[in-house]
């Protein structure tokens, strides 16, 4: 509430010395022309501060809900590792159930093929070499003389590839 009279607010006040309390508690500032601008610029920045706070409030529920959707996104995308590990694993022990060892299965249908069965389409190149080298022993240059680092060098490079 403005009063543009200080002077009668002074007096008001000699009069009843509890007019300033009761106007704080219900919830009216009384200025004058002396107070006038600093009330202005407190409640400017009251206003300001619940302007923020409620800002920061929208800002804490926003950043929650983006930690909780990263976080439920990078279980997921660990997930997904793990179940590409998984098949990786079951798709290798597969391969290896068809091309590895001396009774493998492409080993075992080349042999049906050797023995007359007819066959409308070749089995996959690739896959009959790696059979065909699983079971083929590793190339020894041993027997020749040279520097025997050198020869054990080379049979473990060509039993590597």
């Amino acid at each position: 509430m403005f009063i543009p009279v200080e002077s009668a607010y002074v007096e008001a006040l000699k009069f009843d010395d509890t007019l300033y309390q009761r106007a704080i508690e219900n919830n009216v500032l009384v200025t004058t022309p002396t107070t006038l601008l600093t009330s202005l610029n407190i409640v400017r920045q009251l206003w300001r501060f619940e302007d923020q706070s409620k800002h920061s409030a929208e800002l804490a529920n926003r950043a929650e809900r983006f930690y909780n959707k990263l976080r439920v996104f990078l279980e997921s995308m660990q997930d997904v590792g793990k179940r590409l590990d998984g098949a990786r694993m079951s798709y290798d022990q597969a391969l290896g159930q068809l091309t590895g060892g001396k009774g493998n299965l492409i080993k075992q249908a080349s042999e049906f093929r050797e023995l007359g069965v007819s066959v409308k389409k070749e089995l996959p190149e690739e896959l009959v070499e790696k059979a065909q080298l699983e079971l083929a022993p590793p190339s020894s240059d041993l027997s020749r003389p040279h520097d025997g680092l050198q020869a054990t060098a080379q049979a473990k490079t060509s039993w590597e590839q």
